[in-house]
């Protein structure tokens, strides 16, 4: 008897874990990961924006998918000032269905993730700010390593939508592949 109330509760995990809203909430892979119309040319329809990438952007599409995300897909801007190149990705994730929405949360758990990587004199922490991507709402911050010559800066966005958090991550190792990190940010435009 307690074997099958411990199997029927386990059951019940497993089935609560799959279920974070109606079924016509979920979304396929499909639209979930989006399409490229173009090699130059992606859109999601899912999470209502597009990028249109110039010819100095190289772009790798994802190898692995699943319902739960994953990574939409990493650029590296090939004519970088520095010899590590800016590289940006946005990805998403799917919201643990035992969770509250809290975007400010994932950049908490990402920040610690940071504080258990480098001591907190090697790098500098913005404070979390908001601004408009695509006609949506994003929080974020930027953190900066500071090094003689040679500093890196890393900024992470984030939002939630349909179930999802939306990072855009963005790393890049001088201000003026900042300002290159920037205007791609900048040219992430809502679909029409």
């Amino acid at each position: 008897m307690r074997q099958f109330f411990f199997f029927t509760v386990l059951l019940l995990l497993l089935s609560a874990c799959g279920s974070s809203g109606s079924s016509s909430d979920k979304l396929d892979k499909k639209t979930l990961f989006g399409t490229w119309e173009t090699d130059d040319l992606y859109k999601n329809t899912a999470f209502n924006f597009q990028i249109e990438f110039d010819k100095n952007w190289k772009v790798q599409r994802p190898r692995f998918k699943t319902l739960f995300g994953g990574e939409l897909f990493e650029a590296t801007y090939l004519p970088s000032v520095h010899p590590m190149p800016i590289n940006i990705s946005i990805e998403v994730d799917q919201k643990n269905p035992f969770e509250e929405v809290s975007v400010l949360k994932q950049i908490e758990e990402s920040l610690e993730g940071y504080d258990m990587l480098f001591d907190a004199d090697d790098m500098i922490k913005s404070p979390v700010s908001k601004t408009n991507i695509a006609g949506e709402e994003y929080a974020y911050f930027k953190l900066t390593f500071p090094e003689d010559g040679d500093s890196s800066y890393i900024t992470e966005y984030y939002r939630y939508d349909k179930g999802y958090y939306i990072t855009i991550l963005s790393f890049y190792n001088t201000t003026a592949d900042e300002a290159v990190a920037l205007d791609f940010i900048s040219n992430i435009k809502k679909l029409k």
